[in-house]
């Protein structure tokens, strides 16, 4: 089981690059507000934010072998993104949602999108304690 999703992050000038936490998704969006927050020196500095970013994603769980990863690619079993654009300096989640006819495919509902300082505004609180 689990509750999968990813922080994409679109660069000024490298390639997507993809936060995955096996456990986290629920409270993504919140998390990574935090980290908007805490990095906000470095909004102009991709490389730097995103390290920022994922710190944040692990805090609690540094040392750990399984549960969150770095990758080029959306995970195919993730139901949350939270999709941070430097350029634009905005955040959105996405949601993954199902239509009511079975044969039709999900699709992705965008269910926030705010510039990074009003992100934490948009969000909720942290459902589990991380």
């Amino acid at each position: 089981m689990g509750d999968r999703g990813q922080v994409r992050l679109k660069s000024r000038s490298l390639p997507d690059l993809y936060f995955y936490s096996h456990w986290g998704a629920t409270d993504l969006p919140w998390v990574v507000a935090q980290g908007l927050e805490r990095g906000k020196s470095r909004w102009g500095d991709d490389e730097y934010l995103n390290r920022i970013i994922f710190s944040e994603i692990i805090k609690n769980d540094v040392l750990g072998e399984t549960g969150f990863g770095i990758g080029t690619i959306l995970h195919g079993d993730v139901w949350k993104v939270v999709e941070i654009d430097h350029e634009k300096q905005t955040a959105r989640v996405l949601e993954l949602e199902y239509p009511e006819d079975e044969n039709e495919p999900p699709f992705w509902v965008e269910k926030v999108s705010a510039p990074f300082a009003d992100f934490a505004s948009q969000v909720t609180e942290p459902v589990f304690s991380h």
